[in-house]
């Protein structure tokens, strides 16, 4: 299991240049944006760098095995892979695994991802609590 999921992380650290660097533009700009991948590995990527012009917020998403498996051959089919992708379901569990595990270590929330609908609801609701808390410390003057 740490192997795939070492080997995993260091192919996930090529993106990271390339991801800051898009942060650091969107900061530029004054730009809102999301950012989304399995490459985003909690920990791989120093967000504290940008704590004074942004705020970042950093989920990882989470689903049972079966749910995963659903989704998996659900993508599979929509690629046009067949059964070929699910030759790598096991990996692609440690992975998921591993973030999770990621995640904990950094304090990153973990979203159970059991519909689209509860997914968001579930990010909105720390995003909205992180804004609340901004505006608390702004008022009181901190």
């Amino acid at each position: 299991m740490l192997r795939h999921s070492a080997g995993f992380d260091e192919h996930a650290s090529y993106v990271i240049p390339g991801l800051e660097k898009i942060i650091q533009r969107a900061i530029t700009d004054f730009d809102d944006i999301i950012i989304e991948g399995v490459h985003l590995v909690p920990g791989l990527i120093d967000i504290e760098q940008f704590k004074d012009y942004a705020e970042i917020y950093f989920f990882v998403l989470s689903s049972d095995e079966e749910s995963h498996k659903e989704r998996f051959v659900k993508r599979a089919i929509q690629i046009h892979r067949g059964g070929k992708q699910l030759d790598f379901f096991t990996e692609n569990r440690i992975i998921h695994n591993h973030l999770l595990h990621e995640a904990e270590k950094y304090n990153v929330s973990i979203i159970k991802t059991e519909t689209i609908d509860k997914s968001i609801e579930q990010i909105l609701t720390i995003i909205n609590k992180s804004c609340a808390n901004i505006k608390l410390r702004v008022e009181r003057g901190c």
